[in-house]
């Protein structure tokens, strides 16, 4: 049975909390409007949730945009603009790499929005969902915060458990999307400083989310871009082309290595690109290297300040197509 709540506008939170007062069952799964879901995605993570010390769980996110007739195992770049694909291989690092990882270490620090499943009796405990620029990391920070002293508590990634979401196809939309999350990163690092401090030796989620997401990816954005700065303002001997050279080799090893990795994984759940999808693949892979990680340089940064001045949505356009229809053609 399929219940639609008839309610005034309240906001992404307010519904949410609707949805949760109103649910008879012990789990609650969160989507975003446009998320589809494989067949099997629900079965497995009811699975998941047999383990009675499991209080949330995330599932992966793949792009609507390369969604075949047979969405568990082949993915199309045909239809695709490099934006789209240069974003499908970020879902597969973020998504098969950093957030497999970072669920073993007990330290998964956002559920996407797209597909998150939790306990209702958790959700109900920690007091719902707040109003907020980021509602996804920040309910998922509030549930580690309620299970810390719980020992035996858990929230887990299904990567099995798979959806597809609509990722946005120009810059203007990308960028606004990417900056919402930064100041989302930024508005949680603030309301949970206490709790990351006082756990930080003793909560995985807790060093990770400030050595390497806010010192690291934050901080570190900022110190990169002020010594290349400074040291091409000034020719100092560091910016000699010898060690331009050593660094850009470098970024482009270890980027190259990243996106291998991550195409290698999607294939090891059961992921692949077709035949004719590898040479848009490798330009996609050239194009991440050396243009979208510096894209990204610049949002981290830009929304990190923006954030204390300006806290809007910066609310995404859905392009509205029919994926179902396009899949067909795209397999």
């Amino acid at each position: 049975n399929i219940y639609v709540i008839d309610k005034k506008n309240g906001g992404k939170a307010d519904s949410l909390n609707a949805g949760i007062e109103y649910s008879s069952q012990s789990l609650i799964v969160t989507l975003d409007a446009d998320t589809i879901l494989t067949e099997q995605a629900l079965s497995i993570v009811n699975n998941t949730f047999e383990d009675k010390d499991v209080v949330a769980a995330g599932g992966m996110v793949h792009v609507l945009q390369t969604k075949t007739s047979n969405p568990l195992r082949d993915l199309s770049l045909l239809h695709t603009n490099m934006l789209v694909r240069v974003q499908m291989l970020d879902f597969l690092k973020a998504f098969y790499i950093t957030k497999v990882s970072l669920a073993r270490f007990r330290a998964l620090a956002i559920i996407s929005g797209a597909f998150g499943i939790f306990t209702k009796q958790a959700l109900v405990d920690v007091g719902g969902y707040r109003t907020t620029i980021g509602e996804d990391i920040d309910i998922t920070l509030r549930i580690h915060r309620y299970i810390s002293g719980q020992k035996k508590k858990k929230i887990v990634f299904v990567p099995e458990a798979v959806c597809y979401t609509e990722l946005p196809e120009n810059w203007k939309d990308f960028i606004k999307q990417r900056i919402r999350w930064q100041k989302a990163f930024i508005d949680c690092f603030i309301h949970f400083r206490s709790f990351f401090w006082k756990t930080f030796f003793t909560k995985p989620v807790s060093f990770f989310y400030i050595a390497e997401s806010f010192l690291v990816g934050t901080i570190g954005t900022y110190v990169t871009t002020g010594i290349f700065v400074i040291n091409s303002t000034l020719n100092l001997p560091t910016f000699s082309p010898y060690y331009i050279f050593t660094y850009l080799s470098y970024i482009f090893l270890f980027s190259l290595t990243y996106d291998l990795v991550a195409i290698g994984m999607g294939k090891h759940y059961g992921f692949t690109f077709q035949k004719k999808d590898r040479y848009r693949l490798f330009i996609t892979i050239i194009f991440d290297i050396f243009v979208y990680r510096f894209v990204t340089l610049y949002i981290v940064m830009y929304g990190s300040i923006a954030y204390f001045f300006n806290k809007d949505w910066n609310k995404v356009a859905r392009t509205g197509r029919n994926y179902q229809t396009d899949s067909k053609s795209a397999a």
